[in-house]
């Protein structure tokens, strides 16, 4: 009997927790803007409590034109999702070429421990930049 308690609650307790499937990607797109894409994400990987981690995020750009406006997080725990949100302007001169963009993105840590942010490429791939808060 003691066999099938325990065996139910570990079952229980597998199925309550959440996989990489069980979390909404989705962020509401800020109006006017387009969900951009992310290169890659530097900066230190730990932090301590209460102190701001400063991350550079460089977003590519095809033209002078393109401009990356906001990084907007959605927490999930120690699980933060990040997505970049830009346009390109319009009737604006512009060059054909363009250095990507950088984008400061800053964490703030709440709590001690080990912390995944994951920026969502615009291809739904994730740049999982860790961080460990003491």
């Amino acid at each position: 009997m003691k066999k099938l308690v325990t065996l139910s609650l570990i079952l229980f307790t597998l199925g309550c927790q959440k996989t990489d499937m069980d979390i909404d990607y989705s962020l509401p797109t800020p109006e006017g803007l387009v969900h951009w894409d992310i290169l890659k994400v530097e900066g230190e990987h730990s932090v301590s409590l209460n102190d701001t981690l400063f991350l550079d995020v460089y977003c590519p750009r095809t033209t002078s034109c393109d401009y990356i406006s906001q990084l907007l997080p959605n927490e999930h725990g120690n699980r933060i999702l990040i997505k970049a949100f830009g346009n390109s302007r319009k009737n604006s001169p512009c060059l054909m070429f363009a250095f990507p963009q950088v984008l400061p993105y800053e964490f703030v840590p709440k709590n001690r421990g080990h912390f995944s942010l994951d920026f969502i490429k615009k291809d739904h791939t994730i740049i999982r930049f860790d961080v460990n808060v003491y």
